[in-house]
């Protein structure tokens, strides 16, 4: 799509966006950065969604954040800043420069996926795989620690 990105519709453009909104659509001046037009139709076909600056992935592990100096692409952790307000977390960063960050794009995500996975804990409870900013000790997920040991978050 030439001219811009087009986000879904919102209030306000994305943090990385220069542009403008009408009728709740975002329509983006990429600055002519080059590549970036490129990044936003890969991580779109791919079917990253746009969640307040950050592309996440259907299986919401992996997050990517376009700049106007490339891509950062990372795996989806969980922070808790307040005990009720967790917030995604990219982990084991990598920052694909413009241009040229859309040709590189598959193989990140690819080796993002595989760092997602391997860092995923199980519970000895219910057995569930999960990642570490859901674990509520080693070897326990917050879920469990609710049910199975009775701990208040």
């Amino acid at each position: 799509m030439k001219g811009g990105y087009h986000a879904q519709p919102r209030a306000n453009p994305p943090s990385w966006c220069s542009g403008r909104v009408t009728q709740g659509r975002a329509h983006c001046n990429t600055g002519g950065v080059d590549g970036l037009e490129q990044v936003m139709a890969y991580l779109a076909a791919a079917d990253f969604e746009e969640r307040e600056g950050l592309w996440i992935d259907r299986e919401e592990e992996i997050g990517a954040a376009p700049t106007r100096t490339g891509v950062f692409i990372g795996w989806l952790d969980v922070a808790w800043p307040s005990p009720s307000s967790p917030v995604h977390e990219l982990k084991d960063v990598v920052h694909l420069p413009l241009p040229g960050a859309a040709e590189r794009l598959s193989r990140t995500i690819d080796s993002a996926r595989a760092h997602a996975r391997a860092e995923l804990r199980e519970c000895r409870h219910c057995r569930s795989q999960v990642t570490p900013g859901h674990m509520e000790s080693d070897d326990v997920c917050q879920a469990c620690a609710e049910r199975q040991l009775g701990v208040v978050h």
